[in-house]
């Protein structure tokens, strides 16, 4: 189990790594992209995660991502990698 830990947890440092390195920091008064991060199924919320950078990219928008509760803290973890609120 701690091999598949520190593999996520590379993960979550290489990707959060590269999205700030590619997109710049929207400013606090930037409009808002909701990220749907209901469903607990990874190709559900990284899909949805690549999708709203690229829009970001695009609009320099913040992203703000919702779900109903913290239960499933991978998903908030790689939400934040890819610089959700």
């Amino acid at each position: 189990m701690s091999d598949e830990l520190s593999v996520f947890q590379r993960y979550l440092a290489e990707n959060a790594w590269t999205w700030r390195r590619l997109t710049p920091e929207p400013k606090a008064d930037a409009p808002v992209i909701l990220v749907d991060l209901m469903v607990d199924h990874p190709q559900y919320y990284l899909l949805n995660l690549i999708v709203a950078k690229y829009l970001q990219r695009l609009s320099g928008a913040r992203l703000v991502g919702f779900a109903d509760n913290r239960k499933h803290e991978k998903v908030f973890l790689a939400a934040k990698s890819f610089g959700v609120e």
